[in-house]
Parts: C-alpha cells; sequence; structure tokens
C-alpha cells in the first residue's frame, strides 16, 4: 500500500527532526535528541489517538518525525508522523552498522544522528545493498538532473516497498 511508502517519504523530508517513542506504563515517552522528553502538542492526531487509547502501544512504530516544536511550559512536537524504524535507515541520514558485527538470523545493530538513535535491523546485508544503491541513484541524479531515473528506481521502489509492509 501507499502508507508505508508515505512513511518513507516523510523519514526522508523530515530527517533530522526525528523523536524516538518508548511505552512507559500508560503513556509513551517521547525523547528528542536535543530536548531530551518532550510532549506532544495536545491537537496532533497522534496525541489525540493516544489520549483515546491510552493502551495504544506504539501505533505502528517507534519513531516519530515532527514538523515543529513549539515551547510553552514544555516543548511539544507539532505536525508528527509515526514511522517505522526501516524508513529511517533506507532515507534518513548516515546509518551505520554499529560495532560488534552481526546479529542472530541475519540481523544487526545500526546508528544513527552520532549514536543517539539505534535499531535491529533485520536482512542487514540486504538493507545495506538497498540503502547503497539508494544513496546511488541520488547521487547519480544529483550529478545529472537529466538522468531518467525511471528504470534504476522501479526496481529499489519494489523493494523499499516489500520492506516497508514487512515492517508493519
Amino acid at each position: 500500500g501507499s502508507a508505508p511508502l508515505l512513511s518513507a517519504v516523510l523519514a526522508a523530508g523530515l530527517f533530522p527532526n526525528v523523536a524516538a517513542m518508548r511505552q512507559r506504563g500508560r503513556r509513551a515517552k517521547i525523547r528528542t535528541r536535543e530536548d531530551g522528553d518532550v510532549d506532544l502538542h495536545p491537537g496532533s492526531v497522534v496525541a489525540q489517538a493516544m489520549y483515546r487509547d491510552p493502551s495504544t502501544r506504539s501505533l505502528g512504530g517507534d519513531w516519530l518525525v515532527y514538523g515543529e516544536k513549539v515551547r510553552t511550559t514544555s516543548v511539544n512536537l507539532r505536525d508528527v508522523s509515526v514511522i517505522p524504524s526501516v524508513a529511517l535507515v533506507l532515507f534518513g541520514g548516515a546509518a551505520v552498522p554499529s560495532a560488534g558485527g552481526g546479529g542472530f538470523g541475519g540481523s544487526e545493530s545500526w546508528t544513527m544522528l552520532d549514536g543517539w538513535a539505534s535499531f535491529d535491523v533485520a536482512h542487514s546485508s540486504e538493507m545495506r545493498s538497498l540503502r547503497t544503491s539508494i544513496d546511488m541513484v541520488f547521487q547519480h541524479k544529483f550529478e545529472d538532473p537529466s538522468w531518467d531515473m525511471e528504470e534504476a528506481t522501479g526496481r529499489i521502489a519494489d523493494a523499499v516497498e516489500a520492506l516497508l509492509d514487512e515492517a508493519r
């Protein structure tokens, strides 16, 4: 479907405006790299969903991207979307495998934002290959804006969509 692909587009467009979301009791704990603990703006759709149903775990992901921060009595995130870690690893800036090698079953820990964000990445070798392909396509298009990237991106888009669907 288009929802997982939209999450990847949001990750690419709003990075590095990233927040980690972890369930803590009845409420989610949300942290940004710069501000530490933050809140969701009470008017945001994600906040409304969490307030309506406090048992909502992570709303389909452990990461948020946001459009802006507003400081009132606390820092509030506005224009918030929940995204899966796969979207951040593929489109969110430099993600690197952590020291220590691969994990069980082809998984591996990766980090970004100078180690602030860490992920357990399944299918690590495939993700690394796909990330390299994505970076090469963007680099080629940057160097030659007239390049027709449709043929190259078809296979990549199929692979991205499959990984995002699996992450749901």
